[in-house]
């Protein structure tokens, strides 16, 4: 409201400082027709005949009225220009606030959506575990490195180093088998973790159906909106910081199943495990070797032999940006 007065007071300003302009150009002009006449018959007395002052009249207004006519139009010019100034700076305003109140019930619907998705994963509960802290008992007893290792010790040699200050469940995998040979046998664990994870999925489906399905929808209707594709990255970076590792962790072998396949395509383009591959070791594997190793050589990672859904994109900002066409350090 303040804007608008301020606006107008403006802009009756700007119509006051033409008018005051035009008019003093006007009353000059005026002034010089009287001068010069005065000049060329200031010999004769000045007259008391009517006739002669109709003459004197007509030759000011003859000189002077198409002076007023043109200032007039000046001025209307001058209002009907000014007017429109005002209107555009008001749509403007308009559109601005307009943009401001959309934007801010977007963030509403979209962290009431994301406090719906916390409210379901907080609402999973077996025994004495509960949410997330659930989620990591999962993963330490099916997924952490010590599993897909021991997983994979059934049916692979592939050494394993445990430093002393590591515990069983942050062990890393440590392969010194090089070459097409270490890419399969790897290969072959993380398609053991995938079976496990799809076990585990179908196990406890009814908890993390729903979740799963609302954070891929809530991601989804981030995408399709009409924002500009920084806006929509941003929104996309905030869901994902909302994210623990643990959540990411199942999120990203949810991907890798029939069930959750369609969230790698935005998992690609909004790199939604950036921050994933420092916490868990074959996953850290899985981003730098199978993204970039040729298809023909990639191992079979997925039950009845389907693609690797992700890029390198969903490992990595920086490269999801240049993708996107955005300032990599935006």
């Amino acid at each position: 409201m303040a804007s608008k007065k301020q606006s107008d007071y403006s802009s009756e300003n700007e119509i006051l400082d033409y008018l005051l302009r035009i008019g003093l150009v006007v009353f000059v002009i005026a002034i010089l027709i009287v001068l010069v006449f005065a000049l060329n018959f200031s010999k004769y007395p000045i007259s008391d005949s009517v006739g002669d002052w109709g003459t004197f009249g007509d030759y000011v207004g003859g000189l002077l009225n198409p002076v007023v006519g043109l200032a007039t139009v000046l001025l209307v010019i001058i209002s009907i220009t000014t007017q429109q100034k005002e209107l555009r700076a008001s749509l403007k305003e308009m559109k601005s606030a307009n943009e401001a109140t959309a934007r801010m019930s977007f963030e509403q619907s979209m962290f009431a959506w994301l406090e719906n998705y916390h409210s379901q994963i907080q609402g999973i509960e077996r025994g004495d575990y509960k949410g997330r802290r659930l989620m990591q008992h999962m993963y330490f007893q099916s997924l952490s490195p010590l599993m897909t290792v021991e997983l994979g010790g059934r049916h692979l040699s592939i050494p394993v180093v445990l430093d002393s200050d590591e515990s069983a469940n942050e062990a890393y995998i440590r392969i010194n088998v090089p070459g097409e040979i270490g890419l399969n046998q790897m290969g072959k664990r993380q398609f053991f973790a995938v079976i496990e994870y799809q076990k585990l999925y179908h196990t406890h489906k009814s908890d993390f159906d729903a979740p799963f399905r609302t954070l891929y929808r809530l991601i989804r209707w981030v995408d399709e909106s009409s924002m500009a594709v920084g806006q929509k990255w941003h929104y996309c970076a905030l869901i994902r910081s909302q994210l623990s590792w643990v959540e990411l962790v199942f999120l990203y072998y949810n991907g890798l199943i029939r069930e959750g396949e369609k969230l790698a395509t935005y998992a690609n383009k909004y790199a939604l495990f950036d921050n994933l591959v420092s916490s868990d070791e074959l996953i850290r594997w899985a981003a730098n070797e199978l993204t970039t190793c040729p298809p023909e050589l990639r191992p079979v990672i997925r039950d009845g032999g389907a693609p690797w859904p992700y890029t390198k994109e969903a490992f990595s900002s920086s490269d999801a940006k240049i993708k996107l066409g955005l300032p990599s350090d935006a």
